[in-house]
């Protein structure tokens, strides 16, 4: 090989791939190759099992493929691979590797805390929130801290040794179930409208649905575009639910009132700046957003794209966001907790007492009795 023996493990994986790429039911990582079946009963895994094990056998024959019959196990109902315990009810993780988590001592310094993290960040599938759950171990290995084991962490380690003992047993895909795929980037579009027009703005969405997808709920304000009956042929058209805020009451939309607040903004400042608009928007988009640590386009995209900010070619490589739907969790209640701290309860209503009523459109106060 031109760099030597130390890339032989990569090559050989590659070759292993080569020699059985396209069998039915056969995974292969390094020596170990995993043959399975699949069917709606029993019976009907068996002769998959039984088809997709000729097929190996005969593959093998062809490339002059050596198998060593002493390490054969047929017809396994569980088996162990690859650090996951394989059944024909689920996935579990590996019991040694559970039994190894149970038994780790507590770290003593950064190195071994960095290895108990990436062990158990290897069973991470089988841990729900475990990285909020890791979030105090994680700060102790940050280059600016120094290390002090305090409660909180032995806490942090305790937790962690109770989702591995109870955790869950993973249902293996299946093509035939209904498949919801949940999408939380906050990445949002921007168009310039000629006119407020339903035409227009049903135009502008259907840029939109061509570009992304068409969802299965839009959901808009009470604006006349939205409210003839133009966009209900449209929604009957495209093939979405249109549902609409309650009226005179923003907050009941937020996602949207917090896009139009944020491109206002960025809009807002362009002008006085004398810049481009389209310039910041694309650097909003590219911005990691706070407790997500992750930008819109990244979560979106599972990328980031080039701006003009210098970037090496390797960070605009693909790279799935992972834990988006629990750090968006973690905010959402460090949220819910400010806004509780300044929120007050209302008063208790008696029976007879005056209200004060605000109408809407008229900005008219009413004064009503309650009977």
């Amino acid at each position: 090989m031109p760099f030597g023996i130390k890339p032989a493990a990569e090559e050989y994986q590659r070759r292993q791939h080569e020699v059985l790429q396209g069998l039915r039911g056969v995974s292969v990582i390094a020596d170990d190759i995993l043959v399975y079946g699949s069917g709606e009963a029993t019976e009907e895994a068996v002769k998959d099992h039984d088809n997709n094990i000729s097929a190996l056998l005969q593959r093998a024959r062809e490339v002059n493929l050596k198998l060593n019959k002493r390490k054969l196990r047929l017809k396994l109902q569980s088996v162990t691979y690859m650090g996951h315990l394989l059944t024909t009810e689920g996935l579990h993780p590996d019991p040694e590797k559970v039994t190894a988590v149970q038994n780790m001592q507590t770290p003593t310094d950064v190195k071994s805390l960095q290895r108990l993290l990436g062990f158990v960040n290897y069973l991470s599938r089988f841990l729900p929130y475990l990285s909020d759950v890791c979030e105090p171990l994680r700060r102790l290995t940050d280059k600016d801290i120094e290390w002090a084991w305090l409660p909180q962490h032995d806490a942090a380690l305790e937790n962690i040794k109770h989702l591995v003992m109870h955790h869950p047993v993973l249902k293996y895909y299946d093509f035939k179930e209904e498949v919801t795929l949940q999408c939380d980037s906050n990445y949002w579009e921007i168009d310039e409208l000629a006119d407020y027009t339903s035409a227009t703005v049903i135009d502008c969405c259907k840029t939109q649905f061509s570009r992304h997808w068409i969802p299965h709920i839009v959901f808009t304000d009470n604006g006349p575009p939205f409210s003839g009956m133009n966009f209900q042929l449209f929604a009957q058209e495209w093939d979405f639910n249109h549902e609409t805020s309650s009226p005179y009451n923003s907050q009941s939309n937020g996602k949207a009132e917090s896009a139009v607040k944020i491109a206002k903004t960025l809009l807002k400042k362009a002008a006085l700046d004398g810049g481009d608009p389209w310039k910041a928007v694309l650097a909003w988009r590219n911005t990691p957003t706070e407790g997500l640590h992750s930008s819109p386009v990244e979560r979106l995209m599972s990328r980031r794209t080039r701006t003009f900010l210098p970037t090496r070619d390797t960070q605009l490589k693909p790279k799935v966001v992972k834990d988006v739907i629990t750090r968006k969790q973690t905010k959402g209640i460090t949220v819910k907790h400010r806004y509780d701290t300044r929120d007050r309860d209302m008063p208790t209503i008696i029976q007879g007492q005056t209200v004060r009523v605000l109408q809407q459109p008229r900005q008219h106060m009413d004064t009503r009795h309650l009977h």
